[in-house]
């Protein structure tokens, strides 16, 4: 992985995701969304379906008005760009919730966590998933 820290976008995975979502709109969202919660069902999150998740987590959270203030003015533009679309898809927010707590949940069962957890850093990635949250309980 070339780019690898603690915040929803400072990976590649998160970063490939967003370039999806500017190509397919919000059935980028929906997609991210679901994966990590069809993974967990099977037992396993992998790391980028994590990624991807986290990300579509915070383009929801984005469009209700609940954004990262530290992100920097390029991605919350991009984030901005199908804000209407997500806001219309039913449920999305208890989706993106849903996502963010599978991912964030148990190391057994997501790979990010366990990844964050062997470089002792699980308790900032637990932070910012808990910053998102907040956020996203904010958009309901």
């Amino acid at each position: 992985m070339g780019t690898w820290g603690i915040g929803i976008f400072q990976n590649d995975d998160a970063m490939d995701w967003l370039e999806e979502y500017r190509s397919f709109g919000v059935s980028a969202v929906a997609d991210a969304l679901y994966e990590p919660l069809e993974a967990e069902e099977n037992g396993f999150i992998e790391a980028p379906e994590g990624a991807r998740g986290l990300a579509a987590a915070e383009a929801v959270a984005n469009a209700f008005y609940q954004p990262d203030e530290e992100f920097d003015a390029e991605i919350l533009e991009n984030l901005s760009a199908f804000q209407q679309q997500i806001m219309a898809l039913p449920r999305v927010v208890s989706a993106a919730q849903r996502a963010v707590a599978a991912i964030s949940d148990q190391a057994e069962v997501s790979e990010l966590l366990s990844l964050w957890e062997e470089q002792d850093k699980g308790a900032a990635f637990l932070k910012v998933a808990a910053g998102l949250q907040a956020r996203l309980g904010k958009a309901q």
